[in-house]
């Protein structure tokens, strides 16, 4: 295996020279005119060559560095398992000197029968009522033995008890964890091999309140075994750790039960009892205490766990004890000490014997002081103290405070016995500096980055100063006010740099300020918590007037001569049911109106799908506005608008009779009020207006084809008005009767058993939206038409698809659904701006959405990347989208081709790039998967800025029709917004840059090691931690408790 790793590696280097070479060869021979070319035809051909290189390269490393599980049996998967967990916990039982009985203290049990459990019949008939038979041990009588050592215990839980559930109690220090290593020890050792296999699991990883027990279970064995990502052999498309939990070939040992977040242990309990198909054997342990509170403090009666019975571990004698400090030279040191009344009792657990052992014995000190240990207050806590003095004799301070901020992470929070190099904590600011930070600092960083990264790419790609300067005003600003507006009203931090991040993305590259705001509003409430601190339509409506006046401002500056900027801010705002090109606004007259009106719907949008804080204030509106339906809302807002624009339309270029647009920006805007209050705010119960949608739908589509026409007659360069009119017709009839019929009335959940219904219910749609395209391309050109046809096809499936029940119930979770944020924009930027402009804004909000989502959930490192086929699909989608509107540009038609597929890679790399569970190999050791995100973190995001560079040389090479405009477009894209963009992206699929973020914060606040894994494989030799897979956990868990300064009970 190793030396095929090698030839992998050494053909993966191979490969990348061979084509980074060549291709930085020719972007040096062309940025330095080295190489004369003058024909059209070898410039577009090499930066096609390059672009395919590209391709193919990142196709193959990504083949080379995904080692796919292979499918399996689940014989030969059980068989895996338990060779792998063999090792694991041979090792782990030779680094604690398990198999030295001289060095370990012998751990016993006892039956008991209490009310912590269920009796020996309960558990018998609990078991047949789950419709299983009696084992032959049950119909012979045998019940479990009362008291014994591990062997005794094995045999107790596999074959003496009738649901085969055991629970073990025991003080804390009482060796619960050591004595579950053995247990796994013997059970592997056992010949013949058992049938199933023994996995111990820290039970600190799930969280009942959110996930099943098989589904945690399933990805806990996965994220440790990876081999058990593959898929099992057989009808189901199941993973082979799914399979293994099915067939019940897994005895589950689940430890820590006490280590559970205090609200959560009861939705443990019940979930294991509940869940009881899941496995057969299942043993928990926990402290008798912990268990006790759970189990009589429901409602004051006792919740048991189903069918378990109980042993305890019994304290050892005080001669075992004298034994065990006492095996070396020198007997009777330790037996004045230990027969002492006072404490006597403080040594009779192992872990208390053990802790003196190390202190004392084997520092060659020998027995303590009897008059200075009567000193202490604290003999437990003093031994513990003692345990990081002896591990770490260089530097106990320092050792100390690092093990205290990883006990402690949150700084007051629960305490944490297990420890991830992926998940150290939020990092807080200090009191006197978070205003300024979060309030000045933090917004000018956001301003400068976003208006430099903007203003280098724009500059290149339109080869003009004032362009660039332009749209990095213009978006920095955006950035702002989304960072400034998600900060008011959520006041979360982290929410609204996730807004300021997605208006620099999508901002950035396309220069379009009512964009950059979609996507800065889809991404900063997307972020998962965030509960709104201040609520309300207004609060929508003053950011909507907040974007009108910065986009005033700035077109004010560069009318006033204060700075050489671009003549408009946008070139003829794109506005109409389809294309724009009906009814465009102009910035400088009226588009004021569009601008407010996309921002105003979008935040009251988004507001209204963000969970509220109890104490949330509200500024309300007028009562009159706040108590509007939808119809009455959409017909004064357009009404409204169209009364202004029968005036403004006169002052725009091109428009003979400028009255005749007004009643279709009406419409427009109506529209799309309406959309947003049947969409976001849909009523329980059918209007009367929404009860027959065919109806209604019809008599939309005649006044918006009479309208469209009307506008048609208005713009001199419209050529065929009937036929516009008519398209623009059958869109919004189409798009408002699926939205009363599938939105509005709320049928019942819908499902649909086969393919062929899928088909039936997706054919209307998919026949609308070809046909509107060829009723399009007669008026507006092929490129229009085709783009519109994607906008408004993919608006039908979804609206005929869509279930608003189910929607509702994953927003009422704390979810905002990435196709639900990018419909929602499409539909309301489309009926305002059209559907091609409102195509690329709702891709663009799905995809912030989608990010922001995936950074917030991400909770587990990444061990690979792939592009998924949506991915793929959405970033050809977007590609031709962009290839399309280049066409509008005027560029030539051989350029077309390579924007279509270096925009296609960018696209999909950030669209579908994942951080899946991956590769075979044994069980996943911390630094072995640290290793792997690193990976994924660099090829994310190397890999994403490579590709948005490339994309972004070939827009202005053939933009501008010079190599150099295409060179510097790409490096200086490269170091500023394609660094960035990866960086986010990566953040999505993986963990170690926000990890290494917080360590280097952490580390120079010394509050953790700069040598953090090193510090942590230390600790591990020096049994002061444990193992257990991916994570660390401190091997006592009192001494977490005790380094985080906590009163725990330690007797």
């Amino acid at each position: 295996m190793e030396g095929d790793g090698r030839r992998r590696w050494t053909a993966q280097v191979m490969l990348t020279a061979a084509v980074i070479g060549p291709v930085s060869a020719v972007a040096a021979n062309l940025a330095t005119n080295t190489v004369e070319i003058k024909a059209l035809w070898w410039t577009v051909t090499i930066w096609t060559a390059a672009v395919a290189l590209t391709v193919i390269a990142i196709v193959v490393q990504y083949r080379a560095a995904m080692a796919t599980p292979r499918d399996m049996t689940t014989d030969e998967a059980a068989d895996y398992l338990r060779r792998v967990v063999t090792d694991q916990w041979n090792r782990e039982a030779q680094a604690l000197r398990l198999t030295d009985t001289h060095h370990r203290l012998p751990i016993r049990w006892r039956a008991v029968t209490t009310d912590l459990f269920q009796t020996f019949e309960q558990s018998q008939t609990w078991w047949r009522d789950l419709g299983n038979e009696p084992s032959r041990r049950d119909l012979a009588g045998h019940r479990p033995a009362q008291c014994g050592t591990g062997a005794e215990l094995i045999r107790t839980w596999l074959e003496r008890t009738p649901a085969g559930r055991l629970v073990i109690l025991g003080p804390p220090g009482s060796g619960k964890t050591e004595l579950l290593i053995s247990l796994m020890v013997q059970m592997l050792r056992r010949r013949p091999a058992l049938k199933k296999v023994p996995v111990l699991v820290p039970i600190t990883s799930w969280d009942p309140r959110e996930t099943r027990l098989a589904e945690w279970l399933e990805g806990w064995l996965i994220a440790g075994y990876p081999l058990l990502g593959g898929r099992s052999v057989g009808p189901g498309e199941e993973s082979l750790a799914a399979a293994l939990v099915r067939a019940d070939r897994i005895a589950l040992i689940l430890d820590g039960f006490d280590e559970l977040p205090r609200h959560a242990r009861g939705h443990a309990l019940d979930r294991l009892s509940v869940e009881s198909y899941v496995l057969r054997n299942v043993l928990l342990t926990s402290r008798t205490d912990d268990f006790a509170e759970v189990v009589r403090s429901h409602d004051g009666q006792v919740r048991h766990l189903a069918g378990a019975l109980g042993v305890v571990l019994e304290d050892q004698s005080l001669d075992t004890v004298i034994r065990y400090l006492e095996r070396g030279p020198g007997a009777g040191r330790w037996n004045a000490v230990l027969r002492t009344p006072g404490l006597a009792p403080v040594f009779r657990t192992p872990l208390m014997a053990m802790l003196a052992d190390s202190m004392y014995n084997r520092r060659g000190d020998g027995v303590p002081q009897l008059e200075e240990l009567l000193k202490v207050p604290d003999v437990a806590g003093h031994l513990l103290d003692g345990l990081v003095a002896v591990r770490f004799p260089d530097r106990p301070g320092e050792a100390r405070r690092w093990l205290a901020r990883l006990a402690d992470p949150t700084g007051g929070g629960p305490v944490r016995t297990g420890i991830t190099w992926w998940d150290l904590g939020r990092v807080r600011l200090p009191p006197s500096w978070r205003p300024l930070i979060l309030t000045v600092l933090v917004p000018a960083l956001v301003f400068a980055w976003t208006a430099l990264s903007c203003g280098l790419l724009n500059r290149w790609v339109f080869d003009s100063a004032a362009a660039g300067l332009t749209h990095g005003l213009r978006i920095g600003a955006a950035a702002v006010l989304c960072y400034a507006f998600v900060r008011y009203v959520s006041g979360s931090g982290r929410a609204s740099i996730m807004a300021a991040l997605g208006v620099y993305i999508a901002g950035s590259v396309t220069g379009v300020y009512e964009l950059a705001i979609t996507a800065g509003l889809a991404t900063g409430f997307a972020r998962r918590p965030v509960r709104l601190r201040r609520t309300g339509t207004a609060y929508a409506l003053l950011f909507g007037a907040a974007a009108v006046a910065i986009s005033a401002a700035i077109r004010l500056a560069g009318v006033l001569g204060v700075l050489p900027l671009a003549p408009h801010l946008t070139e003829g705002f794109v506005a109409g049911f389809a294309d724009g090109f009906v009814n465009g606004w102009d910035q400088d007259v009226n588009g004021w109106i569009a601008t407010g009106t996309l921002a105003a719907l979008l935040a009251a949008a988004a507001m209204r799908v963000t969970p509220r804080h109890p104490d949330a204030r509200e500024l309300p509106l007028p009562r009159q506005v706040s108590r509007l339906g939808p119809v009455a809302a959409g017909t004064i807002a357009g009404s409204l608008v169209a009364v202004v624009n029968a005036w403004a339309n006169g002052f725009r270029p091109h428009v003979s009779h400028g009255a005749l647009l007004a009643p279709a920006d009406g419409l427009a805007v109506g529209l799309a009020v309406f959309g947003f209050a049947a969409i976001v705010r849909a009523p329980h119960a059918a209007r009367r207006w929404a009860r027959r949608p065919a109806l209604c739908g019809v008599a939309v589509a005649l006044v918006a084809a009479a309208f469209g026409v009307l506008s048609a007659a208005a713009k001199n360069e419209v050529h065929d008005g009937w036929a516009r009119g008519l398209a623009d017709g059958i869109a919004v009839g189409a798009i408002m009767w699926l939205v009363l019929g599938h939105t509005v009335r709320d049928p019942k959940p819908r499902t649909w058993p086969s393919l062929l219904a899928k088909a039936r219910l997706a054919a209307p749609a998919v026949l609308a939206a070809a046909g509107l395209t060829v009723l399009f391309s007669v008026s507006a050109g092929w490129a229009h038409a085709v783009v519109f046809g994607l906008g408004s096809g993919a608006l039908m499936l979804f609206l005929a698809f869509r279930s608003p029940a189910r929607s509702r119930a994953a927003v009422t979770g704390g979810a905002l659904p990435a196709v639900e944020a990018g419909m929602c924009a499409l539909v309301v930027m489309g009926l305002v701006g059209g559907m091609a402009y409102g195509f690329i804004c709702g891709a663009c909000a799905a995809l912030m959405c989608k990010v922001s989502t995936e950074i917030a959930r991400r909770t587990w490192p990444s061990t690979g990347l792939r592009i998924s086929w949506y991915g793929l699909l959405g970033g050809a989608a977007l590609g031709g989208t962009t290839a399309a509107a280049a066409a509008f540009t005027r560029i030539g038609p051989a350029w077309l081709p390579v924007i279509w597929l270096s925009t296609t890679l960018a696209t999909a790399l950030a669209i579908g790039a994942q951080g899946p569970p991956a590769g075979a190999g044994d069980v996943m050791s911390p630094s072995r998967l640290l290793r792997l995100d690193r990976t994924t973190f660099l090829w994310c995001t190397l890999g994403l800025a490579a590709a948005i560079s490339l994309a972004v040389g070939v827009r202005a090479t053939a933009g501008t029709g010079r190599v150099q405009a295409g060179v510097m477009a790409g490096v200086s894209t490269f170091f500023t917004y394609g660094l960035t963009a990866g960086l986010t992206i990566a953040a999505a699929q993986s963990s170690y840059g926000v990890a290494k973020l917080q360590h280097t914060v952490l580390a120079a606040q010394d509050l953790l090691p700069w040598r953090f894994m090193t510090f942590l494989d230390t600790a591990y030799e020096q049994g002061v931690l444990s193992r257990d897979g991916p994570m660390y956990r401190f091997r006592h868990p009192l001494l977490a408790w005790r380094l985080a300064a906590r009163d725990a009970d330690l007797h």
